[in-house]
């Protein structure tokens, strides 16, 4: 069975909004102009598609941005091999590690350099774990 379509979005955008949505809706009801228009299509915040069950909100533009530098970080590193194979305990100690670097390197780096690359690293390192463990899909 299909799931239903979704009338409204859950990004913390609409939810936020939600009541003012609302108080507009009824306000307009109240003065004889109810909106008798198809549900909303798309979400105004995150862009999702409204019209289909399965749509995923699209991603934020930050979120793109680190993708791409974790992404950028992964290739300079794929002589190494890739994770598939590596101890999820050993990967979680080089994230301790990379979290120790970015403190230090919040402190201290003056040009953001070496902070965005532990930030990235300390990321990826995640991103490895939970590949491991099958849980991103």
């Amino acid at each position: 069975m299909e799931s239903p379509t979704p009338k409204f979005c859950d990004c913390p955008g609409w939810a936020k909004s939600q009541g003012q949505i609302h108080s507009a809706q009824v306000l307009a009801f109240t003065h004889g102009m109810p909106y008798t228009g198809d549900r909303y299509r798309f979400c105004a915040w995150c862009g999702r598609d409204l019209s289909r069950a399965d749509s995923a909100p699209v991603p934020r533009p930050v979120v793109m941005a680190f993708a791409r530098a974790m992404e950028a970080r992964l290739r300079q590193n794929e002589h190494k091999g890739g994770w598939a194979n590596c101890d999820n305990g050993w990967l979680f100690g080089r994230l301790i590690y990379k979290v120790g670097m970015l403190a230090r390197c919040i402190l201290d780096d003056e040009d953001g350099t070496s902070t965005l690359q532990y930030g990235v690293d300390m990321a990826n390192y995640a991103m490895m774990i939970l590949d491991n463990e099958e849980l991103l899909g």
